[in-house]
């Protein structure tokens, strides 16, 4: 395990990519570290995580799953952002 993965989330007007390391998980749920600060554990459910068909180690987070306070400044503080 221990695998580094960059999470990219498409919005409205904001592309972001969050670098995070796979710890843990379950049959339903897979749990990562931020790369930039591993303090932080997140739970991402599978379902919600694609793998980008044409870069390896990219993980697609789909489009209906909603950000809580908590998730949106992890996103906020540690992702880069790209403006379309």
């Amino acid at each position: 395990m221990n695998d580094t993965f960059v999470i990219w989330v498409s919005g409205y007007r904001v592309n972001a990519a969050l670098v995070v390391r796979e710890i843990g998980g379950s049959d339903k749920a897979i749990q990562f570290e931020v790369a930039n600060n591993p303090k932080i554990k997140l739970w991402f459910p599978r379902k919600a995580l694609t793998a980008d068909k044409n870069v390896q180690n990219v993980l697609n987070l789909a489009r209906w799953f909603s950000f809580n306070d908590f998730l949106r400044s992890v996103f906020d503080r540690y992702a880069d952002h790209y403006n379309r």
